[in-house]
Parts: structure tokens; sequence; C-alpha cells
């Protein structure tokens, strides 16, 4: 019976440290909104033309660092057909953001991470750049500057898609405030390391928040690990052992750019003689589309839906005045660029 009794007693204590620790390094969901395929803290999906947002925070004592680990496992960035991108008219692009802040009974620390992709050039230009950037006086994540890691000691082709897996650390060291960024540059094998310091000590008692955000036109799928006991810094370099610029110059020297022109040019006689056929069917489809929401509104009972047409034709006309007055900005540099 004692034995029972004792066991009884075990068990409780154990499912009760169980529930303790949980909770003790348990992270809060704080707001989720947008539009995601899949989204948790460990694991994130994109897709489309839209945008979404996730935050999470977790309050600690003995705060001594934060580490994660991220792996971008699919990247595309979309366009559609009459987004042409010339001259930075009808460029489309893809946004996801990796926002860190540290709130400690001494000193903050913002840190943020930015995946940028963009399309250009009838999407002849399809480029993927990561930018990064912190700060320990922010208000806002619009006070952080980002700025690009500098690739170009590793050769041309980075210079257009950047690496997209990477690892954080924040943490004290010397009296300094430190983030470290190490990038795994594909086909090297150490990482490369960019870095920020600022005079300051993240404190013992912390606040961290984690912040997902996406925004544009793409797809995007990715992975993180994350901890508050910093692992061992992995082996890196500063600075890469390319080819550097010279090599990309070496390279743009081979091209024939003569052929490279002409297509160009057939790209975009096809591309107007498309419109030029397409116009005029452009106003019965969207009579068309007018006509099946206001009946699928009616037939369904869902005023919403003719809510939702009148901001697509909202949104289609200002993108048809921003793009008018991208045009008259492009021609007005062009016209202003000899004086």
């Amino acid at each position: 019976m004692e034995v029972k009794r004792l066991l009884l007693l075990f068990s409780i204590l154990f499912l009760f440290f169980i529930q303790f620790a949980n909770c003790a390094y348990a992270w809060t969901l704080v707001d989720i909104r947008g539009d995601w395929v899949y989204i948790d803290k460990g694991h994130w999906q994109k897709d489309g033309w839209n945008e979404g947002y996730a935050e999470w925070n977790h309050s600690l004592t003995g705060f001594n660092g934060y580490y994660i680990k991220i792996n971008t496992t699919t990247w595309e960035n979309y366009r559609e057909w009459w987004q042409f991108g010339v001259l930075s008219i009808g460029e489309t692009w893809c946004d996801f953001w990796i926002k860190i802040k540290i709130e400690t009974d001494q000193d903050d620390v913002w840190v943020i991470t930015q995946m940028h992709g963009w399309t250009g050039w009838f999407g002849l230009v399809n480029q993927f750049n990561l930018k990064i950037g912190a700060s320990t006086n922010a208000d806002d994540w619009n006070d952080i500057e980002v700025r690009n890691p500098d690739f170009s000691s590793y050769g041309w082709s980075l210079s257009y898609w950047n690496p997209d897996d990477f690892e954080i650390f924040i943490f004290n060291e010397g009296g300094k405030i430190k983030v470290n960024w190490f990038i795994h540059v594909p086909d090297q094998t150490k990482r490369y390391l960019a870095s920020k310091e600022f005079d300051g000590t993240l404190g013992s008692n912390a606040t961290v928040t984690l912040i997902y955000q996406h925004a544009g036109q793409g797809k995007v799928e990715g992975y993180a690990y994350d901890s508050f006991t910093l692992p061992n810094f992995p082996p890196y370099e500063t600075k890469g052992k390319g080819g550097g610029w010279w090599n990309w110059i070496g390279v743009l020297s081979t091209l024939d750019w003569g052929a490279m022109i002409s297509t160009l040019f057939a790209c975009v006689t096809i591309f107007f003689s498309f419109v030029k056929l397409s116009l005029p069917l452009l106003g019965v489809f969207a009579f068309l589309w007018i006509i099946d929401c206001i009946a699928s509104a009616v037939v369904y009972g869902e005023p919403r839906i003719v809510g939702d047409m009148m901001m697509k034709i909202y949104d289609f006309l200002r993108g048809v005045w921003q793009t008018l007055v991208n045009i008259a900005n492009a021609i007005w540099d062009f016209i202003t660029f000899w004086s």
C-alpha cells in the first residue's frame, strides 16, 4: 500500500514538473492575420499575391542570448503577363521578414532580416536579395535601416540570387550587444559572417518578440529552429574567396550582346502585338465579370461579393494610375538626366 502511494505521489509530481516546464518555455501566439497556406513558429508557407503577419512573444528570466536558424526550402517570384517591369514600371516583388525584438531590464535590441525577391524586363530578370539590419534605439520597425551583405567576393552569380539559409546569434560580449548572421553560401564549407554590435547589455529579465511577415507575389516556404541556449559558432569567414567583380566583368564580356538585344526587341514586339489584339476583349471580360459577381451576390445572399468586386476594381484603377505616374516619372527622369 505504501509503495502505491509513493508511485502515485511521484506520478503527480512528475506531471506537475512537465506542466511547469511547458509553461516556463512556451511561446505565446499574440497575433496572426492575413493569408497563409501554413504558419507556426517553426514552419511557414505562403502562395499567391497576398500579405500575412504572425507574432509570438516569450518572457523569461536568466536570459543570456537567443539563437534562430532559418532554412528556406522554396522561393518563387510570381508575375502576371501584363507586369512587364521596364524602367521600374510594372516590376513585381515578394518579401518575407523575420523580425526579432528583445526587451530587457537593461537595454533592448531590434533585429530585421528581410528576404526580397523581384522580377523585371518581362521576367528576364528574376532576383533574390537578403537584407539585414539591427538597432538598439528604435521606436518602430521602420526606424531600422536594412542593407545587403557584401557577397561580391563570391562571384557574380550571388549578386543576383543571394543565399537564403542562415543562422542568427544575439548575445552579450565584452560590454557589447552583438548580432551575428552566419549565412550559408552554396558550395562553401564556411559560413559568411555579417555582424553588428552596439554599446550596452541585454539584461537577464527579457521579453522576446518573434514576427514572421510576408507581402507581394510569390511562393515561399521555410523552417525555423530557435533556442535560448546558444550553440557554438559554425566555421565562418568574413570575406569569400570567389572571383569577385573582375570575374563578373569577364563573364559579361563573353556574352553575345547582339543576340540578347535582338531577342529583347522581339519579345517587346510580341508583347505589344498581343496587347493590341486583346484590348477589344478586355471590356467584354470586365462586363461579364461584373454581371457574374452581382448575380452570385443575389443568388447566394452574400453582399460581401459585391464589396470584394468594388475593392478589386479600386485596386486595379489605383494600379493603372500608379503605372501612369511611374511612366511620367521615368520620362521626366530621362529628360532631366542630361541637365
